[in-house]
């Protein structure tokens, strides 16, 4: 009798183990992908800026914004000036040092 309380607690101890792990990975999938969108706006943020630098955003794409998550979307940036949005941008302007 006492083998077989034995066995029971290890595999109850086993799926309460597998539970908690399962758990875990659920949280970290889905950390992972709120991760993954929020970088996906930031790369096509980066792209847009990186077309208006190159002149390859045409004026009537820049006055609509999308930020969707859906990679085939076109994303475009709000209504401004492409000189206004490089001079606000810290990571762009270039300050020379004396």
């Amino acid at each position: 009798m006492g083998y077989m309380v034995f066995a029971f607690l290890c595999f109850a101890g086993i799926f309460v183990m597998f539970f908690y792990l399962m758990r875990g990975l659920e949280k970290f999938q889905e950390l992972t992908r709120d991760e993954h969108a929020q970088l996906r706006v930031q790369i096509r943020a980066l792209e847009a800026r990186l077309d208006i630098l190159t002149g390859a955003a045409s004026p009537q794409a820049s006055s609509r914004v999308s930020l969707s998550d859906d990679p085939r979307a076109p994303l475009v940036l709000a209504p401004k000036d492409p000189l206004d949005a490089i001079s606000d941008d810290p990571l762009i302007r270039f300050e020379p040092q004396r």
